[in-house]
């Protein structure tokens, strides 16, 4: 469920910021405070996330999602 709104919350913000996909992973690694590549893992769907990502994962999506 949350990887649905993170990819969709993602690709709204990347496209109304005319910006590459790694620029984004970029800008929302200091914005959770995760790296960059855990991101892009998370977003492609390559590995089960682990507890502590989830835990900032969370409060973002749920934070954005109602800006």
């Amino acid at each position: 469920m949350y990887w649905v709104e993170f990819t969709a919350i993602f690709d709204q913000r990347r496209k109304r910021g005319n910006r590459s996909p790694t620029q984004m992973y970029n800008i929302l690694s200091d914005e959770i405070g995760l790296n960059s590549g855990t991101l892009t893992s998370f977003y492609h769907h390559r590995t089960n996330p682990r507890k502590t990502t989830m835990d900032k994962i969370i409060p973002w999506i749920e934070k954005e999602g109602k800006g």
